[in-house]
This record gives structure tokens, C-alpha cells and sequence, in this order.
């Protein structure tokens, strides 16, 4: 006995149709959802085939949710690199040229970023960081100062891998001239931008001035009560 089209199931037909090209076109950034029955014109819509499509977009939309639960639940991807030392210690000196900064203290999180080439905590040495593939925003801090009244400085990130400049991180250039003494001046050099890894890389936070300095450049103690020295800062995030 031939089949016909009854209103009801074309109406059904030409709604999952619909629904599946506009859940498609939304899906390109996350599960893609496939149905397995097309209908047209002037045919049967059989319950079954009806029924399959819906399945098929509610397992897919279901992906999808779970998805978003897991990102929710997985919060910011971001991590914070310190150096810090115990209250009233002092950074340390500099070289002239390009001063790579210790990151001893990972906070956040390190599902993306490991300290490494020294010792971590406070106190520690470490002063390199490996970061997995991905795009990264950064933005840095840094203490730098000099023994005399002249003071040029610039941050950014350097690839230790690769052995460059990450010249998207540039930060800006900062220039001091105090014309009399009594005091070593700090400055805070900042760094920030957007780049990408391809594949595992070591990096590290530089700062470069003219020339080296017997002083406490690299951070002087202010022994605040209790509490330990910041003197240098990265903030990364990971982006995807």
C-alpha cells in the first residue's frame, strides 16, 4: 500500500531540517552534529527517521553541554609568576645588558607553565619557565634600579629555546635621570602582549639596562612587618 505524507510529520520533517542547519552552522566551534535522515518534497516522513534526527541533535547538544560544564568548572586558565624573597632580602645586583629575573613561585594554575633552572619557593632561584602549545596573553612587572642617578630599562619576554626576543611582549621603554643624590632609584619596568606557542618552549623574563650595577638593582627590601619581597611578576593566561 503506498505511503502519503501526513501534515503532521511534514511539518516535523521541515522543522528538523531547519533545526539541524541552524545547530550545524552554530556547532563549527565545538561538536558537530550530523543527522542521519534528509527529507523533501512530497515524500513520507516516516516516525522513526523523525525520531532518529531528534536523537541525533539532542546527543549532540548534550555534548555541547557537557563541554561548557567542564570549562566552568575548570575556571581561568591562568598562572602568576613571582619572584620572591623572605622579608627585608634583597634582590640581588645586575649586569649590564640583559638581566634574566627570577620566577621562583608558581600560583594558579600550572596545568600550562613549569618553573625550571633553579630552585622553586621563596628564596629560590629558578629563573626559566616552560609553557605548553597554545596563544598566551602576558603582562610583567619588574624592580631594576642602578648605583647612580641614570637609570634606561625595557622588559620582555625572551625565548630560550629558540634563542629570541618575543618581540610581541615589548615592553615600554622607561628612562630616569634624577640630577642629585642621597638615594639608589627603582624603577618598575612592565612588559605585556599576545603570542604563540607551536610546541613546548623555555622562556624567560628579561630586563636590560646599559650597564651592571653593585647595588641592590634587581630589588631592595622593605621589610613590611612580616611579609616576604615581590620583585618581579608575570601574569599569563592561556587563551587556547
Amino acid at each position: 500500500m503506498p505511503r502519503t505524507t501526513s501534515p503532521l510529520f511534514a511539518a516535523l520533517a521541515i522543522a528538523v531540517l531547519l533545526f539541524a542547519t541552524f545547530s550545524t552552522a552554530w556547532q563549527l566551534a565545538a561538536s558537530q552534529v550530523t543527522v542521519p535522515n534528509t527529507f523533501t518534497d512530497n515524500t513520507v516522513a516516516v516516525a522513526a527517521e523523525v525520531n532518529d534526527n531528534f536523537n541525533s541533535l539532542a546527543t549532540g547538544i548534550n555534548d555541547n553541554d557537557t563541554r561548557i560544564t567542564n570549562l566552568e568548572q575548570a575556571g581561568p586558565q591562568i598562572a602568576w609568576l613571582k619572584d620572591v624573597k623572605s622579608v627585608g632580602t634583597n634582590g640581588g645586583t645586575s649586569v649590564g645588558g640583559s638581566n634574566t629575573r627570577t620566577l621562583n613561585t608558581l600560583q594558579g594554575n600550572p596545568s600550562f607553565v613549569a618553573l625550571t633552572n633553579g630552585s622553586t619557593g621563596t628564596n629560590g632561584s629558578a629563573n626559566q619557565f616552560i609553557l605548553q602549545p597554545g596563544t598566551y596573553e602576558v603582562t610583567g612587572w619588574s624592580v631594576i634600579g642602578k648605583g647612580n642617578y641614570n637609570i634606561k630599562a625595557q622588559a620582555y619576554l625572551y625565548n630560550v629555546s629558540d634563542g629570541q626576543v618575543v618581540t610581541e611582549t615589548l615592553g615600554l621603554s622607561r628612562f630616569l635621570n634624577i640630577a642629585q643624590g642621597g638615594f639608589d632609584p627603582q624603577i618598575v619596568v612592565a612588559c605585556g602582549g599576545i603570542f604563540e606557542v607551536t610546541s613546548a618552549k623555555t622562556f624567560a623574563l628579561y630586563n636590560d639596562i646599559p650597564s651592571a650595577s653593585a647595588q641592590a638593582s634587581v630589588g631592595l627590601g622593605v621589610a613590611f612587618g612580616n611579609r616576604e619581597e615581590v620583585y618581579s611578576m608575570l601574569r599569563l593566561q592561556k587563551l587556547q
